[in-house]
């Protein structure tokens, strides 16, 4: 069952608005809609009827519990009104919610993996370039290609067995959906619970990045007095990087399953619409990055200076993809 609660801070977040917002376009205080929501008071008549004008639906959907959710043309252009939505129930919510903290375990370890991989053929090349060890080049590049490769095979695994697992709840990043009673009130108190550690993880990454450039400005200098020996200070810095990230993962995860769950964040309905246009496009981007990263490292053995090329994609990417989001949104609007 779905009360008048649960729909108006489903519908108010599915619309992008905060409660002053809304309160707002009623005529009434913020603190009208909070006790609303929080089931310490009804909306009279007048203001169920200026609810149903306001976001689209049908009055007997926000008195009556259980009807399913209506949603307007401009909201979700190929999903007709009074189309019914799925419903998401408190288990199927609960065992969502316990596969992403899961999940966020491997993909953490896997994600630091593979930084730590991209660490370990440059610090063989840095130390292979010291004229006093005479390594044979052939051995250095094919010890340098298992190095790399052998941890990101077993990091792409695991990867692929958490994809695999969060499958079947891949329509909640797709489809519009519906709660059932109980479910957003469980996810508040789980965001409430997640919030501090997200600040500590947070805090403690940013840090560790800061330490982590620090040692990259250093290796010059460590190897202008050491030689390659000093140059291995490197390693440091990916190392730092990688445990920045695994924190940073950890509780990113989770966070956007909550945000799944309530149709917030970039998982309104409306963002699902451009992720979904724009997903196989960010795919292909980042193969290409791949491959080029792995090319000019091959061919140039530059390896502890083609990282950089990450970061920069990185940037690229965020550029590429709000670009495309808003060409999307344009064309939809001429539309």
């Amino acid at each position: 069952m779905v009360i008048l609660a649960d729909k108006l801070i489903d519908l108010r977040k599915k619309n992008g608005w905060s409660q002053e917002a809304l309160a707002a376009k009623l005529g009434v205080s913020r603190q009208a809609i909070s006790k609303w929501e929080s089931t310490q008071s009804m909306p009279d008549l007048d203001r169920i009827v200026a609810m149903s004008e306001v976001f689209g639906v049908s009055t007997d959907y926000l008195i009556k519990d259980g009807i399913a959710v209506e949603r307007a043309h401009e909201e979700i252009g190929d999903v007709a009104p009074n189309t019914l939505l799925r419903q998401v129930s408190m288990e199927e919510a609960v065992e969502f919610l316990a596969m992403k903290r899961r999940a966020a375990i491997h993909i953490a370890a896997g994600v630091a993996v593979c930084i730590v991989a991209f660490a370990l053929p440059t610090v063989l090349n840095i130390l292979a370039a010291d004229p006093a060890r005479q390594w044979p080049r052939d051995v250095v590049e094919a010890l340098s290609g298992i190095l790399f490769f052998v941890p990101v095979a077993a990091a792409v695994a695991l990867f692929i067995v958490s994809g695999m697992a969060l499958q079947k709840f891949s329509y909640l990043s797709e489809e519009a959906f519906e709660t059932a009673y109980g479910v957003s009130g469980m996810v508040k108190q789980q965001r409430s619970e997640l919030q501090p550690r997200m600040v500590l993880h947070v805090t403690v990454g940013v840090v560790l990045c800061i330490f982590a450039v620090l040692t990259f400005i250093a290796e010059d200098l460590f190897g202008y007095y050491y030689g390659p020996n000093g140059r291995t200070v490197i390693a440091l810095g990916f190392v730092l990087v990688a445990i920045a990230v695994y924190l940073f993962i950890r509780v990113a995860i989770p966070w956007g399953a909550l945000n799944r769950l309530e149709q917030s964040g970039d998982y309104t309905i409306k963002q699902k619409q451009i992720n979904k246009k724009i997903g196989p496009v960010m795919g292909i981007y980042w193969l290409g990055v791949t491959a080029i990263y792995l090319a000019y490292s091959f061919a140039t053995d530059l390896w502890d200076r083609s990282w950089a090329i990450w970061p920069v994609a990185g940037v690229l990417c965020g550029i590429l993809a709000i670009g495309l989001a808003a060409a999307l949104e344009h064309r939809a609007n001429r539309a």
